[in-house]
């Protein structure tokens, strides 16, 4: 089974460059996500980490934060 893919996928011209532009995404989603979190400040992050936790559930009140 898994030869007859590998035939299949070798004989696709420009395949191995697919595996590369998703590793490309990838790592700029992970830059993107590691600068969001270094520049977003401290208690808008404490604020993230506990709306599980929030009491007022239907609350879309952007005051309700700070």
């Amino acid at each position: 089974m898994l030869s007859s893919i590998t035939k299949y996928l070798n004989a696709i011209n420009g395949i191995a460059l697919w595996p590369t532009i998703a590793f490309v995404f990838f790592f700029l989603f992970f830059l993107l996500m590691l600068w969001w979190v270094i520049t977003t400040p401290k208690a808008e992050l404490e604020h993230i980490a506990n709306v599980p936790l929030a009491d007022n559930e239907g609350s879309t009140n952007m005051n309700d934060r700070r």
